[in-house]
């Protein structure tokens, strides 16, 4: 069973059969589509019991899915920012930490290498003592034992023999104990030296330079791509931005070139001020549809009579459906559409679009306003057919003249066609005039020029027949 809103059978479409809304802004909004476009509220139970709302659900979905996008788009942009914020702080901080652990694994590595000299120094040291302790000890043992054994041997009341082997026997333990002692001094010096972290020679003073190196190498590569995620979250940050600001931008004028519609509402001005109406630029305001911009400027008479201009500097296809919407958005009678060139309007200067609809070509940076000020006027005095009540006989002589201008307007769209194709070709005939002109004027110079340099000898020959 399928629920009351889904999807078609093949996905193309969105199908509601069973829903009931109850907000009461819905309700109110609704009363204004009984018609099946947007118009004033309406209060008559027959007339809201009978009425289609079809187009009101369709604007509102529409409308609804166009700002939840919008929407989605700007969470979505907001969240990859802080995501790429949260990356950049996290990545600076694992780099600090890094480069604190590094410095700290470092300084904790030479403060056991110290510590593990200065023990081996005072093992050494302590080595040395006892050694030297127990050689004098034995060297000690050993001369009084030989001294006992010769005492033993040729001992007697005179022992001649002892007296004098003694001071060799002295001699000897002495310098068997200056070698020992030598020898070992030799040996821890030798030891020292090879854990002497100011010896720059050193086993340990080598290791702990290697150390140092690797400690900064490794500072250095983290700082590098530190600074290389940095500038990568700075460019992504930049892109987001413009990204954003673009968007906004859209939003705001979408399609438009700000210059052409500043100047088209230049001249909209004094055309709207000498009919003595009054002219707005709409472009940044919502009107009576929901979050929608369209219409770019509003005329508006005296009796109530409203043309919608809408301006675009490029080739827009579906007029009419846009025009359509302006209209209702702006609550107009008839539009008003103007591109910068005929190339944005199908190649001409003037198009028809319905009896209150027309496209114009006009660049205010070029063109004269005379045909602006006419198109103005002929949707003025259309929208004043649809706006006006009663006089249903000067209704349609009202409308008859509409239509007649209609057709004349079109004729003159042509005839200025004609012209601008004229004014062009007679451009081009004055471009070859002048061109002629010059090449005439200096084949002319190039003949004088001629004529005096030929002249020059015989002056010459006058000249040298006067001195003779």
């Amino acid at each position: 069973m399928n629920p009351n809103a889904h999807f078609t059978d093949n996905n193309t479409a969105v199908a509601v059969e069973h829903v009931v809304l109850r907000d009461r802004d819905v309700l109110r909004e609704a009363q204004r589509w009984t018609s099946g476009h947007r118009g004033p509220i309406v209060d008559d139970p027959e007339t809201l019991a009978t009425a289609d709302l079809s187009g009101f659900i369709t604007e509102v979905v529409k409308c609804g899915a166009v700002a939840l996008a919008a929407t989605g788009q700007a969470s979505d942009a907001k969240e990859l920012e802080r995501m790429v914020a949260e990356v950049g702080e996290k990545a600076a901080a694992s780099a600090a930490r890094a480069a604190e652990l590094t410095g700290q694994a470092a300084k904790d590595a030479s403060a056991v290498m110290t510590k593990t000299v200065d023990s081996a120094k005072k093992a050494l040291a302590e080595a040395d003592a006892n050694y030297r302790k127990e050689m004098a000890t034995t060297v000690n043992a050993a001369t009084a034992n030989i001294t006992d054994q010769i005492n033993r041997l040729f001992g007697g009341s005179d022992p001649e023999l002892v007296a004098r082997l003694k001071p060799v026997l002295e001699q000897f333990s002495a310098e068997l104990s200056m070698k020992a002692a030598a020898g070992t001094q030799e040996l821890i010096a030798t030891a020292t030296k090879q854990f002497d972290l100011n010896d720059p020679t050193s086993p340990i003073a080598k290791h702990t330079a290697a150390l140092d190196a690797r400690q900064h190498q490794m500072s250095d590569m983290l700082m590098a791509n530190h600074a290389d995620l940095a500038k990568r979250f700075e460019e992504m940050t930049a892109a987001l931005k413009v990204r954003e600001a673009k968007a906004a931008l859209v939003s705001m004028t979408p399609r438009k070139g700000e210059s052409f519609a500043a100047g088209i509402h230049r001249f909209m001005e004094p055309i709207a001020a000498g009919l003595g109406d009054e002219y707005y630029d709409t472009g940044a305001m919502v009107g009576a549809l929901p979050r929608c911009k369209k219409g770019d400027g509003l005329l508006t008479t005296a009796d109530g009579t409203r043309v919608v201009i809408e301006i675009t500097d490029s080739q827009r296809p579906g007029w009419s459906e846009y025009l359509d919407e302006a209209e209702r958005n702006r609550q107009a009678a008839a539009s008003l559409g103007i591109v910068r060139a005929p190339e944005q309007n199908g190649g001409e200067t003037l198009r028809v679009l319905g009896p209150r609809r027309v496209v114009l070509a006009f660049d205010p940076d070029t063109d004269e306003p005379d045909l602006l000020r006419a198109c103005v006027l002929l949707m003025r005095a259309a929208s004043a057919t649809v706006v006006a009540r009663g006089g249903g006989e000067q209704l349609a002589t009202a409308t008859e003249k509409v239509q007649s201008a209609l057709t004349k307007l079109e004729k003159l769209a042509t005839a200025k066609k004609s012209a601008d194709v004229i004014r062009r070709e007679a451009t081009k005939i004055d471009k070859s005039v002048t061109d002629f002109a010059t090449e005439v004027e200096l084949i002319l110079a190039e003949a004088v020029t001629a004529l005096t340099i030929s002249a020059e000898p015989t002056a010459l020959a006058v000249v040298g027949t006067d001195v003779a």
